[in-house]
Parts: structure tokens; C-alpha cells; sequence
């Protein structure tokens, strides 16, 4: 997504706290393999500015119906449940009404009205037409996104081999 980059980083320098939470099936399906995901995630931290080692993501690889024993498994981390953005709020120390959860799937929206947060879709919060800060509440304190690595992937091919 265009300007998604900047965007993030220029919340960062506002001192706005950034956690991803994704769910990431593709795993429990052997389609891509845990540390792939972990990887991708830790070249977008430090895009966004964050030092080398610092995690700010939430991944569940786990799936009822995974093909993998060890990723089977139904859990309230997995979005539409609230489980992953719980976690981020306590690992911040910030309330429900203090974070928005920027998401492009319904699941995303669903989580975010489970956990007691407001929702914005992806495609709104990143024109690239805003200020940085025009539409997130001056209370907010942690902005979740949902990223799907293989997308982000897609994309830069995309803008490489037009």
C-alpha cells in the first residue's frame, strides 16, 4: 500500500506506540514457514525505526484445521478473536480507548470490536493525501495494523517489475 511506510514512521517520531497483528495460517498450511514471517516482520520494524531485536508484532500461525500438529489448535489469539490485540494493549499499558486497529479484513474489524477498540479500514487511514495525524483520536496511544507479508511481498514486486 502506497505511503503505508511513511506513515508509520511518522506516527512513530509522534511518539505513537506501533504493534502488528496478523493471523498467519499460511504456516499450519506449510505454505510458508514461521521464520519467513518472523523475518519480514523484523525488516518492517526497523523500516519504521524501531532499533534491531525490538518486536512489535503479534502472530498467530495456528489454525483449527492446520495440516501441521503443532499449529492445530483453536485459539483466541486467531482474529476475529481479541487475543492478539489484548496482548499489545497490556504489553503498552494502554487501554481500549486509547488504541485503533487499522485493518483490511472483516476479521480485523471483529477483533477490534471484541477487544473494545476503534477500527479504521486500511485503505482510509493510509491516503496519501492526510496528515499523519488527522484521523486518529489525540488520545491514542497504540495504532495496530494487520500485515500480511506475502501482500507487502507482492507489492514491491509489483513497483519493481511493473
Amino acid at each position: 500500500m502506497p505511503g503505508r511506510l511513511e506513515r508509520l514512521q511518522s506516527l512513530k517520531a509522534e511518539g505513537k506506540f506501533i504493534r502488528f497483528a496478523t493471523n498467519q495460517g499460511g504456516v499450519a498450511f506449510d505454505y510458508l514457514k514461521e521464520h519467513e514471517i518472523q523475518n519480514e516482520f523484523m525488516v518492517m520494524t526497523r523500516e519504521i525505526g524501531y532499533p534491531a531485536g525490538w518486536n512489535i508484532t503479534h502472530v498467530c500461525f495456528t489454525h483449527p484445521k492446520s495440516r501441521i500438529a503443532k499449529y492445530t489448535d483453536v485459539s483466541n489469539r486467531r482474529k476475529p478473536e481479541p487475543g492478539m490485540l489484548i496482548e499489545a494493549m497490556r504489553h503498552e499499558d494502554v487501554t481500549p480507548d486509547q488504541t485503533i486497529m487499522i485493518g483490511d479484513r472483516p476479521e480485523d474489524e471483529q477483533a477490534a470490536r471484541a477487544a473494545g477498540v476503534d477500527f479504521m479500514w486500511a485503505d482510509d487511514f493510509f491516503k496519501q493525501d492526510q496528515d499523519a495525524t488527522e484521523d486518529i483520536s489525540p488520545e491514542a496511544e497504540i495504532i495496530m495494523q494487520n500485515v500480511d507479508p506475502s501482500v507487502r511481498n507482492a507489492y514491491e514486486e509489483e513497483m519493481v517489475n511493473p
